[in-house]
């Protein structure tokens, strides 16, 4: 066998010693830092205008500005077909005949509350592109909502035809929750936030749980690009 060599050269060149933190100014670092922040609160500072804006106005803070930060910039009108609520109610009975308890589907305020100013700008309590629609049925628990759980139901004799299926939030997307329950014969589909996967400490604002009276938003869309031009987004001259 050849000889070790212990003055042989290394494989890899050594690294370039490091230089010590105390050598590093922070005066660049923390205006990065407050330009970056400055910048995130602008853009941030309205509602999330996602599938809902009372009052639409063009996104014409950002671009103008931004030549001043060293990259063109430019706008792309879309026409996006974009889910609105009109009228949204729900309520729970113990029996048929019996008073029934509403819901207010609204995230509630707290004193104090920096956003409350905000909330009423917020998006509502809506899941957007789900079917519109009026149902009075019995309810039935679905656990997650998944493919398993209404085949756990079946075994078990349990049948969601016509009826409302009841699921959390979780394990998998929500609009695979709406199709499952379709697929199994479901009338409608309540999703709501359970509070052992959302909120297993103390609830906001005491804690980084969900509050009582929070619940998630967004979409049921399961395709890609615009709903009317599939896999593209809808520019203008695009057709179906």
């Amino acid at each position: 066998m050849p000889r070790e060599d212990s003055a042989r050269a290394p494989l890899l060149p050594a690294p370039p010693p490091r230089r010590a933190a105390a050598s590093l100014h922070p005066l660049p670092l923390l205006v990065a830092a407050a330009f970056a922040a400055s910048y995130h609160l602008l853009l941030a500072a309205p509602p999330p205008p996602s599938h809902y804006q009372p009052t639409p106005s063009p996104p014409t803070t950002s671009p103008p500005r931004s030549p001043s930060y060293g990259f063109p910039t430019h706008l792309t009108p879309y026409s996006v077909l974009l889910s609105y609520p009109i009228h949204r109610s729900l309520s729970l009975s113990a029996a048929p005949g019996r008073d029934a308890a509403a819901f207010a589907l609204r995230q509630e305020t707290y004193p104090g509350d920096p956003y409350a100013a905000a909330s009423a700008e917020a998006v509502p309590t809506f899941l957007a592109y789900a079917a519109s629609g009026s149902i009075a049925a019995e309810a039935v628990y679905a656990n997650y909502g998944r493919a398993e759980d209404y085949a756990y139901l079946a075994a078990r004799g349990v049948n969601v035809t016509g009826k409302v299926a009841v699921a959390r939030y979780g394990k998998v997307y929500r609009g695979d929750i709406v199709k499952n329950a379709r697929d199994a014969g479901a009338a409608a589909a309540v999703i709501y936030t359970d509070f052992k996967d959302y909120s297993p400490g103390k609830a906001f604002p005491d804690g980084p749980g969900m509050p009582p009276t929070g619940v998630q938003v967004g979409s049921t869309f399961k395709g890609v690009g615009d709903p009317t031009t599939p896999m593209w987004g809808r520019r203008r001259g695009a057709s179906a």
